[in-house]
């Protein structure tokens, strides 16, 4: 389904962008805000420590804007997402 996609809590951003690769696909969104970026690295299920830093910084990382995306491909039926990545910029 294109919902787990193209996440629902991420369509608000500057650009989405969907690259096919030989293996397999990815999805970018690029200019996404703190609480965005906190929703991504919760979904992607990234380590508790990275969450809570840039949870418990929200208000000096504020400023920043992020790009995040995600490599996939459906297997059997389902989404499979294969590695994730993010990088924040001015």
């Amino acid at each position: 389904p294109l919902d787990k996609i193209i996440l629902p809590a991420l369509k608000e951003c500057r650009v989405i962008v969907v690259a096919n690769k030989q293996e397999n696909d990815s999805i970018y969104f690029s200019g996404i805000h703190i609480d965005q970026f906190i929703f991504f690295l919760k979904t992607m299920g990234y380590p508790e420590k990275i969450v809570s830093f840039a949870e418990e910084n929200r208000a000096m990382l504020d400023h920043l804007q992020y790009d995040v995306g995600f490599d996939y491909r459906m297997e059997d039926g389902r989404l499979s997402i294969l590695k994730s990545g993010y990088y924040g910029f001015f």
